[in-house]
């Protein structure tokens, strides 16, 4: 007899043994087929505004699975089948899911011989962005606070007036304060050209 010991297989593969005798014959045997059970790719974490859906994806071998469905960390029962879709491509088997709630998500698959397995874990935050500034009259200064709640530190605020991009800001001294981020645009000297509808998207 001969042992192949085979290690950190990463993907699908196929083994055969050939025997060679010393009168020169061949003889193979049948081909055996090893599938590494395991995901591909689990779920990150998103953040989205209040009222946003966040989607989630996760892939793994498909050979022999049986069933894949989307958890809830605190909840037993299945992501309806409404907000999720899962496909096959050759031996990969993909899967979407969509939500709207805060949580923690994870994908969990049942593959014959009841092998179960369980993706990371991705967690959904809700972030509210909101902008203000203090009544102003004209040639006054005036600050816009872009106040955002429930994410981590942005790289860049972007500042629009009337839709049009005005200023980026990516300052290193912006405020954060009990889970909440400050951004500020400084406006001196207003005039009826700085007047509009101010937004910022972080």
């Amino acid at each position: 007899s001969s042992t192949l010991v085979i290690f950190n297989l990463q993907s699908r593969s196929s083994v055969q043994c050939v025997v060679n005798t010393s009168d020169g014959s061949m003889y193979p045997s049948n081909v055996a087929v090893m599938n590494v059970i395991g995901f591909i790719s689990s779920p990150g974490h998103k953040a989205v505004p209040l009222g946003g859906v966040a989607t989630f994806h996760c892939s793994l071998p498909g050979e022999g699975l049986k069933q894949l469905m989307w958890l809830r960390l605190d909840d037993n029962n299945p992501i309806p089948d409404s907000w999720v879709e899962t496909f096959i491509t050759g031996y990969t088997a993909t899967s979407s899911m969509k939500t709207t709630a805060e949580g923690n998500y994870f994908c969990k698959a049942l593959f014959e011989g009841n092998i179960t397995i369980e993706s990371e874990m991705g967690a959904v935050t809700t972030v509210l962005i909101t902008i203000s500034s203090p009544p102003v009259t004209l040639g006054e200064d005036t600050t816009l606070t872009c106040s955002i709640v429930g994410a981590a530190i942005p790289n860049t605020v972007y500042y629009t007036r009337d839709g049009e991009l005005i200023y980026k800001d990516h300052s290193s001294d912006r405020e954060t304060h009990d889970g909440i981020f400050n951004s500020y645009l400084k406006i001196p000297s207003i005039s009826l050209a700085e007047v509009g509808e101010y937004r910022c998207v972080a």
